[in-house]
C-alpha cells in the first residue's frame, strides 16, 4: 500500500471528495507552521509525521470506522497522517485515536475560524440524542459520543475537521506520557455529557440535564498541546455551513421544591442545552490550593497553546486552563444577553438565589509565566425567574485559589477588550502576587480591574497576611462607568503588608463620573498603599485621579510622589564590546534620597549609598552578558521604603568597538530529551562550550556542568518535579530551559 497516494473516490456515499479532484495529492505541509509562519525551529508540531499519508478512500472496509480501525493497524509503527478527503462520514460509535496518528480532513477555503464562513468541508457526524418523555428515556448510549486518544499517546491530533455531536479528550485513564496534540483547524458542535445527578430520585426517568463540567475539548497532557484555531458552538452562526443546535426542552420536568417534587410550568425553564459547560478545559484539575510546582506538577505542563479559536458558551468558562509557560492569545469567546435561568447548576432544583455560582466566566487560568493577550471576552450573568438576582460570576479573565488554582508568577494580562455584565480582569485572593503586567486592556466601560493578595485570613494570623511584588497596570482604558455592570472601584489594589515595585500609572475611567452610582468608579481602593506608586499627572483628567487611602497608618498623601525622580542616566543607549564593563552617572533634584538602586529587569544589581550634598552618582555594570540589557536606577527614602521612577538605558554587546552598528549574537539554544525524563535527560548544545547550573522548582543548585555539544545528565533517584537548566554560552549568550523529572 503506498502512503504518499493520491485521492480516489470510495463507496461510502461521499460525494463532495470530488471537489479535490483526482490525482492532486493529499496536504503534507505542518498546518500549524504554514498558519504561523513565523514559528521558530524546533517546535513540537513538526516533528509529526505529516510527510507520511495514507487516504482513508483507499483503504478497504465496510463502514468508516472499519477503514479507520484498519488504517491506523497500517501505520501502528510509522505513525502519520489518515486524510479524509472532503465529505461526510458518519461515525456510529466512539472513536479512539493511537499513538502517532493524525486525522486530517481538507483544507477549508476560509481557514481562520474566526471568521463566520470558517466551515471545513470534511465533516465527522455522530448520532444525535432523541429524547423521549416517558419511562427511563432514551439510554445516553444512543448517543454523546466523543473522540479521544489512546492512554500513552503522543504525536497524535485533529486537523481540519468539522466535528458534530462528539467532544475530543485528550486523556484516558493516567497522564502517563501522552505528549505532543494538536487539535487545529477544527470546528465543534452538539458537544454535551448527561449529568449524572438527573434522574435524581423523585425525578422521571426520563428526565436529563447537560452536566456542567462537560467541554467540546479538554484533557491533561504531559507536555505540550496545540488548541489553537478551532469554532465552538457555532451552529447557525456560520456562513458556510450552518449546523442546527440540537438543545431541547423538557416539558414536565420535575424538580425539588421544599422536599417536594414539582413540574415546571413552562418547559423553556428545563433545556437540555449543549452550551452550558466548558469550551476548552487544558492542564486543569482538583489540585491544592495556591500550587506550586513541586505540589501539583501537571499544573504546570509546558508547550500548552490556545490561540486563536471562536467559541460560543452559555454557562462554565470559555477557557479553563493551566500551565508552565501558557500562552492564551487572540481568541473570541462569547456569550447570550438576557439569559434566564430556574434550575440550579445540577439541575434538581429551584435556583431561588444568587448563592450558586453558574460560573459564567470567560477565561480562567493558572500556573507561572501565562500570557493572556489579545482576546476578546464577552461574559454576561445569570437572571433568575422569580427575582432580581443575578449570578455570582461574570468575571472576564480570571485566576484564583480555587479548582486548579496556583501560586501567581509572572502574569502578562496585555491587550485584551472584555465587556458584558461586568467581565472584569480579577487576581482574586491569591497570597502573595509576584510579576504581573496587566497593560492596555479595554475594559468597555463595564467592568474594573482587580488585584487581590488578601485570603481574609490577616485579621486573625500574621501569617495570613499577604503582598504584592513587581505589579504594573497601566494604561488600561473605559474602566467601568455604569454601576449596572461595575460596582466598586475602577482598580482595587489588595495586600496586607508590605511590598515592592507596584506602579498604577496611565488609566483611564469614562468621562462623567459615577453615573448616579454610590462610588466613583474612576478611584483606586488601595488596601496596603504605602508601597504603591500613581500617575500623578493632574493634567490629565480621569487618569488616576481622586485616589483613597483606605488604611490607618497610610493616611498620608503617598510620601513616594515627594521623592526625587531620578532625571537622567546619560546615555540613553550604550555599545560596548563583549566582556565590558558599562559606566554611567545618574543625577538627581535635591531632596531626601538615602540610596539610589541599580536595578536589571526586576533584580537589584548594586546599591549605593547617597553622600550628602552629592547631586549626581556613577555605577559600574557588570560584565554586559545578554545581547541587550536595561537597566534602571531607582533613588529610595529608606525611611519611609519609596521610590522614584527613572529613565532606562540599554546596553547593546557589539563584536568588538570599532564595529558598534552590526550586532552579532551567539549561536547557543539546548534542546533536551526525552523530556519529561526518568533514568536520563539528553541536552543538544551548540559547538561552543556552555557553563550549566541546574535547579529543583525551589531554586536549590541540583548539579553544575561545564559542557559543548551532547551530553547526558543522569536523573535517576531525583525528586519528580520541574527543573531548570541555565547559564552561559560561547561569548556571554544566557541559556535556559526546563524538563520535568518523572
Amino acid at each position: 500500500m503506498i502512503l504518499k497516494s493520491v485521492v480516489f473516490g470510495f463507496g461510502l456515499g461521499v460525494g463532495l471528495f470530488a471537489l479535490l479532484g483526482k490525482g492532486v495529492g493529499q496536504p503534507m505541509d505542518n498546518p500549524y507552521r504554514t498558519f504561523y509562519p513565523r514559528t521558530l525551529p524546533g517546535h513540537f508540531s513538526d516533528s509529526l509525521a505529516w510527510g507520511t499519508v495514507l487516504d482513508i478512500s483507499t483503504v478497504a472496509g465496510g463502514t468508516v470506522e472499519e477503514k479507520l480501525a484498519a488504517a491506523q493497524l497500517t501505520l501502528r509503527q510509522t505513525g502519520g497522517v489518515i486524510f479524509f478527503p472532503a465529505g461526510t462520514y458518519t461515525f456510529g460509535n466512539s472513536i479512539v485515536i493511537r499513538r502517532g496518528i493524525v486525522l486530517r480532513g481538507a483544507e477549508p477555503g476560509v481557514r481562520r475560524a474566526r471568521d463566520t464562513s470558517f466551515a471545513p468541508p470534511t465533516r465527522f457526524v455522530f448520532p444525535a440524542y432523541v429524547p423521549s418523555f416517558s419511562g427511563t428515556g432514551t439510554p445516553n448510549l444512543t448517543a454523546f459520543k466523543t473522540i479521544s486518544f489512546d492512554t500513552l499517546a503522543s504525536n497524535t491530533g485533529l486537523v481540519y475537521l468539522d466535528i458534530n455531536r462528539a467532544g475530543i479528550n485528550f486523556s484516558l485513564g493516567t497522564r502517563r506520557g501522552n505528549r505532543n496534540f494538536i487539535i487545529f483547524g477544527c470546528r465543534s458542535n452538539n458537544v454535551a455529557t448527561p449529568s449524572p445527578d438527573v434522574p435524581s430520585a423523585g425525578q422521571a426517568g426520563w428526565q436529563r440535564f447537560s452536566y456542567r463540567f462537560g467541554r467540546n475539548i479538554g484533557g491533561n497532557v504531559t507536555a505540550n498541546c496545540v488548541v489553537s484555531n478551532n469554532r465552538l458552538n457555532d451552529f447557525e452562526n456560520n456562513l458556510g455551513y450552518p449546523i442546527q443546535n440540537d438543545s431541547y426542552m423538557q416539558p414536565g420536568y420535575l424538580y425539588d421544591s421544599a422536599g417536594v417534587f414539582k413540574p415546571v410550568n413552562d418547559s423553556a425553564k428545563a433545556v437540555f442545552s449543549y452550551t452550558d459547560h466548558y469550551g476548552i478545559s487544558l492542564g486543569r484539575g482538583s489540585a491544592p490550593t495556591f500550587a506550586e510546582p513541586n505540589t501539583a506538577p501537571y499544573l504546570f505542563t509546558q508547550g500548552m497553546e490556545i490561540c486563536d479559536n471562536w467559541m460560543l458558551k452559555t454557562m462554565r468558562v470559555g477557557i479553563y486552563a493551566a500551565g508552565l509557560g501558557i500562552k492564551i492569545n487572540r481568541n473570541t469567546i462569547l456569550d447570550v444577553e438576557n439569559k434566564r435561568v430556574f434550575l440550579n447548576p445540577q439541575g434538581t432544583r429551584k435556583n431561588t438565589n444568587n448563592s450558586a455560582t453558574f460560573e459564567n466566566r470567560g477565561i480562567d487560568m493558572s500556573g507561572w509565566d501565562v500570557e493572556v493577550d489579545s482576546n476578546l471576552v464577552i461574559v454576561y450573568r445569570h437572571n433568575f425567574y422569580g427575582n432580581t438576582y443575578q449570578s455570582v460570576d461574570g468575571e472576564g479573565i480570571l485566576t484564583q485559589e480555587c479548582c486548579g488554582g496556583t501560586s501567581v508568577n509572572n502574569y502578562r494580562i496585555i491587550g485584551n477588550t472584555l465587556s458584558g455584565t461586568g467581565a472584569y480582569i480579577g487576581l482574586f485572593k491569591m497570597r502573595d502576587i509576584h510579576n504581573v503586567k496587566i497593560i492596555g486592556n479595554n475594559l468597555s466601560n463595564r467592568a474594573n480591574i482587580l488585584v487581590d493578595a488578601d485570603v481574609n485570613l490577616c485579621r486573625t494570623s500574621p501569617a495570613g497576611c499577604y503582598t504584592l511584588n513587581n505589579v504594573l497596570i497601566k494604561d488600561n482604558y473605559n474602566l467601568g462607568s455604569n454601576c449596572q455592570f461595575a460596582r466598586g472601584n475602577g482598580i482595587s489594589v489588595s495586600g496586607k503588608k508590605g511590598g515592592t515595585n507596584v506602579f498604577v500609572v496611565n488609566n483611564r475611567a469614562i468621562p462623567g463620573g459615577n453615573n448616579g452610582c454610590g462610588t466613583v468608579l474612576d478611584t483606586f481602593a488601595i488596601s496596603a498603599p504605602c508601597y504603591v506608586y500613581f500617575n500623578p499627572d493632574t493634567n490629565i483628567p480621569f487618569v488616576n485621579s481622586n485616589i483613597g487611602l483606605r488604611i490607618p497608618q497610610c493616611t498620608d498623601r503617598p510620601v513616594q510622589l515627594q521623592v526625587p525622580v531620578v532625571e537622567a542616566l546619560n546615555p540613553d543607549t550604550i555599545l560596548v564590546a563583549p566582556g565590558a564593563r558599562v559606566s554611567f552617572k545618574i543625577a538627581y533634584r535635591a531632596g531626601n534620597p538615602t540610596k539610589v538602586e541599580f536595578w536589571k529587569g526586576i533584580t537589584i544589581v548594586a546599591t549605593r549609598p547617597v553622600v550628602a550634598g552629592e547631586d549626581s552618582i556613577e555605577f559600574i555594570a557588570p560584565q554586559a552578558a545578554l545581547n541587550t540589557t536595561y537597566f534602571s536606577a531607582k533613588a529610595i527614602d529608606t525611611v519611609t521604603n519609596t521610590y522614584g521612577w527613572t529613565k532606562t538605558v540599554k546596553v547593546i554587546t557589539t563584536p568588538t568597538v570599532a564595529n558598534r552598528g552590526r550586532l552579532k549574537a551567539s549561536v547557543g539554544t539546548i534542546a533536551l530529551y526525552p523530556n519529561p525524563a526518568n533514568g536520563s535527560v539528553t541536552m543538544l548544545l551548540g559547538p561552543g562550550k556552555a557553563k550549566l547550573v541546574i535547579r529543583d522548582a525551589m531554586g536549590k543548585e541540583v548539579k553544575t556542568l561545564e559542557t559543548k555539544g551532547k551530553t547526558e545528565v543522569r536523573v535517576a533517584g531525583w525528586p519528580a518535579g520541574i527543573y531548570t537548566i541555565s547559564g552561559s554560552y560561547g561569548d556571554g549568550k544566557r541559556l535556559r530551559a526546563t524538563f520535568i523529572k518523572q
